[in-house]
């Protein structure tokens, strides 16, 4: 019952910023009936949308050895948002062993122009730019982009606010017809299970170090089960699909390959490098 208001609280405007508290009354029940599944989400977007440490209380009738063993796995479960029973976990892990991963190290500044650059080098097919910094921050890659010849236009089911927004969704519609494009959007939407469209390429400004599960959702938008020649048409780079990661700091990218089990690759110099613009 909690999981569909949660989902729905950011668009009727419920903050829930300043949640602090998560408790699981009678956990052996909860985990029988296999909603961890459920459990873990709730614990995600909680996670996700609130500006508080996220404290679990879990509330147990029994304490057998086999209760102690699976309140055990259930506190892990709820720390590493992750369903321990279940498959869940090895849902995004597979996923992320799909892909074909790069990453990026520079400063914030210059993350537009180096995807811009990448782009004219690749010729990247349309895909989806992830960016959870603040809305004023995602106004201002668009501008950036648009200024080097990329069209980053707003999908976003909980609209971003003003008119920067309203304009690059209307520059958006405009390019659609002339070739790739991209979405620029917040975690938010995949984090409470928006549909979102499926592309063969997620770009990353930054993964928040305190939510590396969002990687995993991130990458549950790249197209599956294509034939290797015409991704191959499509994507540009090998036939995979693809995820670039841009960030200001290598050791995310470590915690990312023990978390994920893969290991990415540092896109070479030459490709980010676009002449003067950089």
């Amino acid at each position: 019952r909690l999981l569909p208001l949660l989902r729905e609280a950011p668009s009727w405007g419920v903050d829930l910023g300043n949640v602090s508290l998560l408790a699981l009354d009678d956990a052996e029940e909860t985990i029988r009936m296999g909603l961890m599944d459920e459990v873990c989400e709730v614990c995600t977007i909680l996670r996700h949308f609130s500006r508080q440490r996220l404290r679990h209380v879990i509330l147990s009738q029994a304490l057998s050895h086999e209760a102690k063993s699976m309140i055990r796995c259930l506190r892990n479960s709820l720390l590493r948002q992750q369903n321990l029973f279940g498959i869940r976990a090895h849902r995004t892990q597979a996923r992320a062993r799909s892909v074909n991963h790069y990453y990026a190290v520079a400063p914030r500044a210059r993350w537009p122009a180096m995807l811009a650059a990448l782009h004219n080098t690749l010729s990247l097919p349309s895909g989806i730019i992830f960016d959870d910094e603040s809305a004023e921050a995602r106004a201002k890659a668009r501008s950036s982009l648009r200024g080097h010849g990329v069209t980053a236009s707003v999908w976003n089911a909980l609209q971003e606010q003003g008119s920067g927004a309203r304009a690059a969704a209307r520059d958006g519609a405009a390019a659609a017809p002339r070739g790739p494009a991209f979405h620029l959007m917040p975690s938010d939407l995949v984090v409470l299970k928006v549909d979102l469209p499926q592309v063969r390429c997620v770009l990353h400004f930054e993964v928040p170090r305190r939510e590396l599960s969002i990687y995993g959702l991130r990458l549950m938008c790249l197209e599956q089960n294509c034939s290797q020649k015409k991704v191959a048409r499509k994507g540009g780079v090998g036939g995979r699909s693809l995820s670039v990661l841009f960030v200001e700091e290598v050791e995310i990218v470590r915690e990312l390959e023990k978390t994920f089990g893969v290991r990415m690759q540092e896109v070479p110099t030459e490709m980010l490098v676009a002449g003067p613009s950089l």
